[in-house]
């Protein structure tokens, strides 16, 4: 399906090394409830709405290279662009939360041993969880951390959102606000 201008690709010396797709889907926030059905598995057949009022990032994937070149940010900041130009009631993406594992090992925590309704607690207290920074309180876990950096805000952690061990498969529904 034609996007209609929602796909970015970012280039270095002419090399693909970052794509960002966005789509626009009539979901409010509580309709949407994993990465898979909102995009349809990430085909987007029959999920992108060329007159939605919400504005839907579907993923964001750089190179290493392209991190070098701060491929990420440029995409993250067009795309806000994009999501503004839309005029748009709303803007949503699901996010990793990649740090989750390792703060895990870090306070010796057997998620694994943890009922369903104590492994959701802890992840949505992991995911507004704050260190200080240069002096200032900011989210912990790197990915919404950086999400943050453009307005965009944690709203809540969503068991099975998509597959990522590192996350234990969960993901953040997160907001532009």
């Amino acid at each position: 399906q034609n996007a209609q201008g929602l796909m970015l690709i970012g280039q270095v010396e002419g090399r693909a090394e970052g794509f960002m797709t966005c789509q626009r889907i009539n979901k409010s926030e509580n309709e949407i409830v994993s990465w898979d059905d909102t995009t349809n598995f990430g085909t987007l057949d029959n999920t992108h709405q060329p007159d939605g009022k919400t504005f839907y990032v579907v993923n964001l994937t750089v190179t290493g290279k392209g991190s070098d070149h701060n491929l990420g940010d440029l995409l993250i900041g067009e795309m806000m662009k994009r999501f503004v130009e839309s005029h748009t009631d709303q803007a949503y993406l699901l996010s990793r939360i990649p740090q989750f594992q390792e703060w895990l090992k870090q306070n010796n925590i057997e998620f694994d041993a943890l009922t369903a309704s104590e492994q959701d607690e802890l992840v949505n207290s992991y995911v507004f969880m704050t260190k200080e920074v240069n002096g200032k309180q900011v989210l912990y876990d790197g990915m919404l951390r950086r999400y943050a950096g453009f307005g965009v805000k944690p709203v809540k952690a969503m068991r099975d959102g998509f597959k990522d061990p590192l996350s234990h498969d969960y993901s953040v529904l997160c907001r532009l606000d």
